[in-house]
């Protein structure tokens, strides 16, 4: 994960009170909804897209206070981290809506295809 590339972590000069295997199966899990929603943005393009790929999820771990516990703060860790990977600084990109997340996310935690 390149969040935890980032020089200042790498220096030693910032802290985020979680590791990268405190979040890894997290983030595991995010990356493949991300990647479902990206492929159906991709199915639905015309011509090239450029994207900033992490678009604000770096924004989201630098303001996690403590590392997720239990299964409602996990579920609610992967649902912002998902959100903020399709936000910037003006809100949603490439017309995607807060439902439209939500939707693909419930559809991967229920494994149905939606």
């Amino acid at each position: 994960m390149s969040f935890f590339n980032h020089i200042s972590l790498r220096h030693g000069w910032r802290k985020v009170p979680f590791g990268r295997r405190d979040i890894e199966e997290l983030t595991q899990c995010a990356s493949e909804i991300v990647v479902k929603i990206r492929s159906s943005l991709d199915a639905r393009a015309k011509g090239i897209i450029l994207r900033k790929l992490s678009g604000s999820s770096h924004d989201y771990l630098w303001g996690i206070q403590h590392p997720p516990k239990g299964s409602s703060q996990t579920s609610k860790f992967i649902r912002k981290l998902v959100h903020a990977t399709f936000q910037d600084a003006t809100g949603y990109v490439e017309g995607l809506t807060e439902a439209e997340i939500d939707n693909e996310i419930k559809c991967y935690i229920s494994g149905s295809k939606c």
